[in-house]
């Protein structure tokens, strides 16, 4: 297949029509190969226009969905992104063009593999990838100027709001439980006790393991 053929209209008919007009972030989309972020065998659907199973229920999130909620977090050269529920690392691999620093974190550790060997062969020296559940972040390299949450949740955790420094922000698809379709959120820091959260646009994303609606236990019986 010609991939960058196929990149290119990745970018032309589904990420650019559909209102993602930074140019930046349209000039990562062109660079960054989608079919080293796959798993072996799935190169030829790599540019579908939907989410690509990863295995242990992680997926890798469809190309308009992802390409509008980073186009939403505005990511500036200075910012430090902490990228969580990374997977094979595309999500890092797009942020390392348009930030300094992305700190990644991936609780599947064969994925995590996956991920480092793709961003050193690319030559993306900037990513700095850990094993972690999602619910807990990267606190010992906090704060970061950006979040990025890779999949739907149904609560963000406190413990990864902390982590957030004032001024910045934090993005993901917020999934209500009983809801089959979520809102892709921004959440901005005001100060160190106050948040302001705005719906942006509707998403159908997996959920991120950890991250899932929970449910509640009362005697005899579950809720």
């Amino acid at each position: 297949m010609n991939f960058a053929q196929c990149r290119q209209n990745m970018v032309d008919c589904q990420i650019h029509t559909m209102g993602v007009v930074d140019q930046a972030i349209l000039g990562a989309y062109g660079s960054v190969p989608r079919e080293r972020f796959v798993l072996p065998g799935q190169e030829g659907i790599a540019y579908c226009d939907e989410d690509l199973p990863l295995g242990g229920g992680r997926y890798l999130m469809e190309p308009v969905v992802h390409a509008r909620l980073i186009q939403a977090a505005k990511p500036r050269p200075d910012d430090v992104v902490l990228d969580i529920g990374t997977g094979t690392g595309y999500s890092a691999a797009i942020f390392s063009s348009l930030v300094t620093t992305v700190v990644a974190t991936e609780s599947n550790a064969t994925l995590l593999k996956h991920a480092e060997a793709a961003w050193l062969e690319l030559g993306l020296c900037n990513i700095a990838g850990f094993e972690g559940a999602a619910d807990k972040g990267a606190p010992d390299h906090a704060p970061y100027s950006l979040v990025f949450l890779g999949g739907s949740v149904a609560f963000v955790p406190e413990r990864v709001l902390d982590q957030v420094a004032v001024g910045g922000r934090l993005v993901t698809v917020i999934t209500p439980e009983g809801c089959s379709v979520g809102k892709a959120t921004l959440v901005e820091r005001l100060d160190e006790d106050h948040f302001s959260s705005r719906a942006l646009f509707d998403a159908a994303t997996p959920f991120l393991p950890g991250l899932e609606p929970r449910k509640q236990f009362v005697f005899g019986a579950a809720v």
